[in-house]
């Protein structure tokens, strides 16, 4: 599953196409964005992706906004946060029924660092959940230069708290200080604990913002599991056909007896099983194997991806030291795959040398067996 996490400091119609370009791109599943300084009567969207904002209506600048692919079934999750900090949660639902939570915080650095707050709404949120934003907050865990707000340490509590973990690398660069050219690190993501992912995080300044464009990447631990798969259904006359049939012979009595609420959700229940029984396509594919090629082991793959990753790097940041980076680990991946290859042809080239030109030995050996 692919995030993007940027503050964008006015999403101006330049920005816009900039940041459509990155979609094109990158195809992520999900993106965030911080101070997009959006009102109302200012309508954008994005091909291929659902567009939930937070604008804020009173008073000038801060704004959010998530985008989230169509394919996924998402939902706004409504919150009585307050104040000039701001939160928007959306919850997504995977194929094995789970739900995942995307929290998209924006803390103003002018303000007051409301913790009550934050945690009781964090708490309410149901795990598994990533929180990513903007916190404008400075302290060692995160940044070994900066110096420790009391604020910080406040987010820190909220944290263990609650059993987060804070997924950001330390020292990451996310925000440059246009005045002082200084590089800081208040741009966070952390998650729930019990996600259990491998999460890898990178930054990169390719967008027109005093912030820098992260890039996470999260894989569920299990290379035979996809926590993050769409469901994939068939809409066409026959399969329809079978699902109104099914749904005319349930018997739906007992419903008037429930409150509103229980009725709506009895309903939606029944409608799903039904659609999941006839509409839902099951993918009969078997798991992608491992390279057949000869001389192929888990070494090479390993070696496939680690370049696989430092060409991503490259092509988002194409610096020296990245291509340098990129031709070292192509290099190594070459030399592995070769030295395997020749390790595995030379088995059956020796034993058929050694079928048609014996040793002496075994000549000698011949006649007294005969």
């Amino acid at each position: 599953m692919k995030i993007i996490q940027l503050n964008t400091n006015c999403l101006t119609n330049s920005k816009k196409i900039e940041l459509k370009n990155v979609l094109i791109r990158e195809k992520p599943d999900i993106v965030c964005l911080q101070e997009t300084f959006l009102k109302e009567k200012i309508k954008i969207s994005f091909n291929g992706y659902k567009c939930y904002r937070w604008d804020r209506c009173d008073i000038k600048g801060g704004g959010l906004c998530t985008l989230i692919k169509d394919q996924f079934v998402s939902e706004e999750i409504p919150t009585t946060f307050g104040g000039n900090n701001e939160i928007g949660i959306i919850k997504i639902n995977n194929i094995n029924g789970n739900t995942l939570s995307i929290i998209n915080y924006y803390n103003n650095k002018t303000n007051n660092f409301d913790k009550n707050q934050l945690w009781s709404t964090l708490k309410n949120i149901q795990n598994p959940k990533i929180i990513l934003g903007d916190f404008n907050l400075h302290h060692q865990t995160w940044n070994t230069q900066a110096k420790n707000q009391q604020k910080a340490n406040c987010l820190l509590e909220i944290i263990n708290d609650l059993n987060l973990h804070i997924a950001t690398p330390c020292n990451l660069e996310t925000h440059l200080c246009k005045q002082t050219g200084k590089i800081s690190t208040i741009d966070l993501t952390i998650i729930s604990r019990d996600l259990q992912l491998q999460t890898t995080i990178h930054s990169s300044h390719d967008f027109d913002s005093d912030h820098y464009t992260l890039y996470i990447e999260t894989n569920s631990n299990d290379p035979n599991k996809r926590f993050f798969n769409p469901d994939k259904w068939s809409f066409n006359e026959r399969r329809i056909k079978k699902w109104q049939n099914e749904l005319e012979l349930i018997n739906l009595d007992h419903i008037d007896l429930l409150p509103t609420n229980d009725a709506i959700d009895e309903i939606t229940k029944i409608i799903y099983e039904t659609a999941k029984k006839h509409l839902k396509v099951i993918d009969k594919k078997p798991h992608k194997q491992l390279n057949s090629t000869p001389g192929w082991t888990a070494r090479c793959e390993a070696a496939k991806h680690k370049r696989k990753e430092a060409r991503k790097i490259y092509k988002r940041n194409p610096t020296q030291l990245n291509k340098i980076e990129l031709n070292k680990v192509t290099a190594q991946m070459k030399k592995n795959h070769h030295q395997r290859k020749k390790h595995c042809m030379d088995k059956p080239y020796k034993f058929q040398i050694q079928l048609q030109y014996p040793s002496k030995r075994s000549m000698e050996e011949l006649p007294q067996n005969n």
